[in-house]
């Protein structure tokens, strides 16, 4: 049966998994290794260059056990287009007996005036601290990603090649289809369910937009339904700093309990970029913690 299987098939197939499996572990591994490099990095680049800004915390959580010190600190500040905006920023406090970060009183924040890569604001007088076990733990577990791929080709071609090669590859193989739903599932969060769900912040109208009253023109429901919440478009016009009428469309998910609020609605709070007035938000969504 292997015998006859055409061998440059084989070979193609054979790219098409290292390719596949290439990714869906070059993802994860840049997730636990790269990602948290580059956040130290700009830490560092935010302390030296960022932009100063004063800001009030407003409230303040302790995470997990008290002994932990680790806060849920939210505060307002004016961003770049001094709009008053909330966010969040989670540390931990390793003088708590200095009281800095009660609720009421203000600190200096350092901000990205890019917005380039996270973190784009952090406290002024922060420092970033290595945790060496979770990296050590990082670093494990992405060269045990390695070894059990490379294992799983060994065993494969041990056990199925009959001396005949790559032959025995074929589409529905589990070292092409198991990294096909990898990259599937990568895909599926990234651009299904964190564009529809609005998942992550955007940065960029929390800390460049400008917040105003927007006229509710219309409400429409699209017939789209995601866990138990309702799509719905909304109509909406609004007027810029420069006097200029815009209108645009939003979509936005809404629990069958608000449904009757939501059609009550003739004005909503909004977020837009005062270069690109099109890309607007609803405030709630852009100041979602």
């Amino acid at each position: 049966m292997l015998a006859a299987a055409d061998p440059s098939q084989a070979i193609l197939l054979l790219y098409i998994s290292i390719f596949l499996w290439s990714f869906f572990a070059g993802f994860i591994i840049y997730q636990l290794l790269f990602v948290p490099i580059l956040k130290a990095k700009n830490f560092q680049w935010l302390q030296k260059n960022g932009a100063t800004k004063l800001a009030s915390i407003v409230d303040v959580k302790p995470i997990g056990n008290t002994s932990s010190n680790s806060l849920d600190i939210q505060f307002c500040v004016e961003n770049f287009s001094q709009t008053l905006i909330k966010d969040h920023i989670i540390l931990i406090d390793d003088a708590p007996d200095a009281h800095r970060f009660d609720k009421g009183n203000t600190v200096y924040l350092k901000l990205d005036p890019n917005l380039s890569h996270p973190p784009n604001v952090i406290f002024q007088d922060s420092e970033f601290s290595n945790n060496y076990s979770k990296i050590v733990l990082r670093l494990l577990f992405s060269c045990a990603i390695i070894a059990l791929i490379v294992y799983g080709y060994s065993v494969a071609y041990s056990y199925e090649s009959q001396e005949l090669g790559w032959r025995f590859l074929e589409l529905f193989h589990p070292l092409i289809l198991s990294p096909l739903i990898g990259v599937f599932v990568i895909g599926l969060f990234y651009f299904v369910f964190k564009k529809a769900f609005k998942l992550g912040k955007n940065v960029e109208l929390l800390y460049k937009g400008i917040r105003c009253k927007a006229e509710v023109l219309s409400i429409h429901e699209t017939g789209t339904k995601i866990n138990n919440a309702y799509k719905l478009k909304y109509d909406i016009q609004f007027t810029d700093v420069n006097s200029i009428l815009h209108r645009v469309v939003l979509s936005n998910l809404v629990s069958p309990i608000d449904m009757g609020n939501v059609r009550n609605e003739r004005t909503i709070e909004i977020f837009y970029l005062p270069d690109n007035p099109q890309k607007a938000e609803f405030a709630n969504v852009v100041e979602r913690n």
